[in-house]
């Protein structure tokens, strides 16, 4: 079956969740961000059988929405953000681009194995 990992990133504040134990994702526990800059947000993963990285994005209060999935070492673009995917680093960044308060979230890194 495949598992999925849970971490979630807020521009201020993150959150963390754990659903397997052999597999795992760690992150920035905060990141702070000015209007107007752009903001990395960097997901670390450790896993045996990688399929693929999923970003979500939560607002406060509300449910949480799907970016996007990132499968390849290519960089992903959406209006917005990027994302690129280096399995050998076992590592994936989002680029939010221009921050407004409007980014202000809890980002989530899903990581999904075979």
């Amino acid at each position: 079956g495949k598992g999925l990992r849970l971490l979630g990133m807020v521009v201020l504040f993150l959150s963390y969740l754990e659903v397997r134990c052999q597999d795992k994702v760690h992150q920035e526990e905060w990141k702070v961000s000015q209007v107007g800059e752009n903001c990395t947000i960097t997901c670390r993963y450790e896993t045996a059988n990688f399929y693929s990285l999923h970003w979500y994005r939560q607002y406060l209060g509300e449910k949480p929405t799907y970016l996007f999935q990132i499968v390849s070492d290519k960089v992903r673009q959406e209006p917005n953000f990027s994302a690129e995917l280096d399995k050998k680093n076992r590592s994936s960044q989002l680029h939010v681009t221009s921050v407004e308060f409007g980014n202000a979230a809890t980002y989530f890194c899903a990581l999904e194995a075979q």
